[in-house]
């Protein structure tokens, strides 16, 4: 992760995460969609997500681990985002809301993924006053192929629920999901934006499906023991002091 528009103390807080279990979400809207992933090796298997009926088709939300995606396509039938062949290219994505904890996003790469170890793009959180902060895209570690083939079919970060749509076995397409959680230092920012960054490598594109951004709207309560030992702690300090008073 690459944080920037802070003094070092504050980079140095932000490897500790604002995360918490998100309450309320907010699927984003792609302002782009220019390819369609129902055409892709095994791609029939999107199908439910695409419904091909309806042109172009309103959002459609569905939810993975309880987080919802909204799915859309356009007139042409296209239903996600990808980098212009051999260039680097950018989605934008507006949020505009603060207490954002966790970004959620469905990238898979194409192309025929064979290399682990590639930076094939990144995701970039743009906060108000100028704070950016970096997730690179790298093949074997949190983006693999989207079909269960002979690619690159593993990831190793803990931020990625491989399969999170469809089936993780051979032979199959599918749709893996990123957890990009807040750094505390930006937890009261104002999330501006979200940046999709498509930098083909090798010639792998990441692709985009879909994003969403979570907040914590809740309250929360201690824990019964907790309570209880904090209760017993100011039992004993109000003897303590009644003690000391009897014996003045």
């Amino acid at each position: 992760m690459l944080r920037t528009g802070l003094a070092l103390a504050a980079v140095v807080t932000s490897a500790v995460s604002a995360s918490a279990l998100a309450d309320s979400f907010t699927p984003l809207t792609m302002p782009t969609l220019n390819t369609n992933m129902r055409t892709f090796t095994d791609g029939s298997v999107y199908d439910n997500l695409w419904p091909t009926s309806g042109s172009p088709n309103p959002n459609v939300l569905m939810t993975a681990g309880g987080i919802p995606f909204a799915f859309a396509h356009d007139p042409s039938g296209n239903t996600a985002f990808i980098g212009t062949f051999g260039t680097t290219s950018t989605l934008t994505m507006t949020v505009d809301k603060t207490g954002i904890t966790d970004v959620y996003t469905l990238i898979n790469a194409t192309y025929s993924q064979t290399t682990s170890g590639n930076t094939i793009g990144s995701v970039v959180l743009n906060f108000a006053g100028g704070v950016s902060v970096t997730e690179n895209l790298v093949s074997g570690n949190n983006v693999r192929d989207h079909f269960f083939g002979s690619f690159v079919n593993t990831t190793t970060a803990p931020n990625v629920t491989q399969a999170a749509f469809e089936t993780n076995a051979p032979g199959t397409a599918h749709l893996d999901m990123q957890t990009w959680s807040v750094p505390a230092a930006d937890a009261g920012r104002e999330l501006l934006n979200v940046e999709f960054i498509d930098m083909p490598n090798a010639g792998v594109d990441p692709v985009l499906a879909a994003a969403t951004v979570g907040t914590v709207t809740s309250t929360s309560v201690p824990e019964p023991a907790s309570s209880v030992l904090l209760l017993g702690g100011l039992a004993a300090l109000v003897a303590r002091f009644r003690r000391r008073q009897l014996r003045a």
